[in-house]
């Protein structure tokens, strides 16, 4: 995002003490063209967009934003640009009278990163970068690392036709919330901003409590300090020797349990297959026990003779 030849960071300039005086009127007229863009940007409020102009770059004590447009089609962080000349993106690449302006794509992609970390995780996808050609008329045109070029002519129906992807309600509270974090009198850390904006929960408004506070161990109970014989004895072991179960670690007490119930699972698969064998083999075993019946290979019990002994005269 160079502003211009010389004398800024990515395009963004510092406080005005510390500028040349060529660079003071390069921001002069930076201030006259993003003044084109944000007439253009206030008519999206009629879309349910909020549009916030010349913030804070989070973690830049001395970088702004252009403009930062928050609506139902996300949150579009805008570099506006007074280019002349032939523009063309082609496989990617940005130039302008065919000089290369990849340090422009890369800080405009530094600038949405920079913001979005502010943001909490469910809306940080919905941020991405615009470079809006002032003077150009350029349909919306995609020049990778989540960024699109448009000229000033289109900005306003681009963003309007923007598929859905915040509430009504999620664009007036990340408005409120990055107003109040980009807006101020000095550029926030990103660590700080970052800790205000999640203060107060998106989805009821009251303070987020701290995750050790939703978890609450249960302090370990102490045990009872016996000797042999004495009171809270009840096993036959002395009072500092831990039992068994407790001595074990408990992934290795989960092993165990484990491991037993692996061998009852073995136990019925193997009776489970030897009663399928014996079912699928029941007729030929009956036929073979019938046969060896009628061919007198088992032996067949012979009636036992009982003497009949004569009645006395």
């Amino acid at each position: 995002m160079d502003r211009t030849a010389g004398g800024s960071v990515d395009g963004y300039f510092g406080a005005e003490d510390q500028l040349s005086p060529s660079d003071q009127v390069a921001r002069s007229d930076r201030v006259t063209q993003s003044g084109h863009v944000a007439q253009v940007l206030e008519g999206l409020a009629q879309h349910g967009w909020t549009v916030l102009h010349d913030v804070h770059w989070p973690g830049r004590a001395q970088a702004r934003i252009d403009h930062v447009a928050i609506g139902p089609g996300g949150i579009a962080v805008i570099d506006a640009r007074y280019w002349t000349g032939v523009v063309t993106l082609t496989d990617g690449v940005l130039r302008q009278n065919g000089h290369r302006r990849d340090r422009e794509l890369e800080g405009a992609a530094n600038a949405v990163s920079a913001l979005t970390a502010l943001l909490a995780p469910q809306h940080r996808s919905a941020g991405f970068g615009v470079i809006c050609l002032v003077g150009l008329d350029q349909e919306a045109v995609s020049a990778g690392l989540g960024l699109r070029v448009v000229g000033r002519a289109q900005l306003a129906s681009f963003l309007a036709g923007l598929p859905p992807r915040l509430s009504p309600y999620d664009v007036a509270d990340l408005g409120r919330r990055l107003s109040a974090a980009l807006a101020g009198s000095s550029s926030p850390s990103l660590t700080a901003a970052a800790a205000a904006y999640a203060a107060v929960s998106p989805s009821s408004g009251r303070p987020e409590r701290s995750a050790q506070a939703h978890v609450r161990r249960r302090p370990a109970r102490a045990r009872p300090h016996a000797t042999v014989g004495g009171p809270g004895w009840s096993s036959g072991r002395p009072a500092d020797r831990p039992s068994g179960r407790a001595g074990i670690p408990p992934r290795w007490r989960r092993g165990r349990r484990g491991g037993r119930a692996g061998a009852r699972l073995l136990g019925v698969a193997v009776g489970t297959v030897l009663v399928v064998v014996f079912v699928a083999n029941a007729p030929d075993v009956l036929e073979a026990i019938s046969s060896l019946i009628t061919s007198g290979a088992l032996p067949t019990p012979t009636p036992t003779a009982v003497p009949t002994v004569p009645a006395a005269p």
